[in-house]
């Protein structure tokens, strides 16, 4: 009798589903990563915590689910297929963890702007006379709209 446990053909099987989702995921990953985490090595040291996590999480779920049997048995589809099921739960809550964090944590960062030595006095010259120009022109907008108070 040959002799296969459920939960090492489950756990071999999403095994090689989570490494996929990473090759798959790593690149784009990374890139967005960096953009976030304002320097290529930041994001790369994020995007391999998240690989981490999409290898470890389905995995993780099925050797916790697996049951240990007492002795040796047939290769038992079913069992199999119920731990392929969870793993493959655990694989997509992953991603979709991941996705959810990236798009609300991403959202608040704006562009980053590089700005040669040279040229940064003159933008920040730029930007105060921008910001004067605003408020005068706020200014006048109240002025205009000034209700008039009369008194009796």
């Amino acid at each position: 009798m040959w002799y296969e446990d459920p939960a090492a053909v489950a756990g071999g099987v999403m095994l090689l589903a989570s490494l996929a989702a990473v090759t798959f995921l790593h690149q784009p990953l990374t890139g967005v990563l960096s953009e976030y985490a304002g320097s290529r090595a930041r994001g790369k040291f994020w995007a391999s915590m998240a690989m981490v996590l999409l290898v470890a999480v389905p995995v993780g779920v099925i050797v916790h689910l697996a049951a240990v049997p007492e002795s040796p048995r047939s290769f038992n589809l079913a069992d199999t297929l119920g731990l392929l099921k969870w793993g493959l739960v655990g694989l997509v809550a992953a991603v979709a963890v991941l996705g959810g964090m990236i798009g609300v944590f991403g959202r608040r960062h704006g562009a980053t702007l590089v700005v040669d030595s040279d040229d940064a006095g003159d933008l920040t010259r730029l930007l105060t006379r921008i910001k004067e120009l605003r408020a005068r022109e706020f200014l006048q907008q109240l002025e205009r709209e000034k209700p008039t108070v009369t008194y009796r």
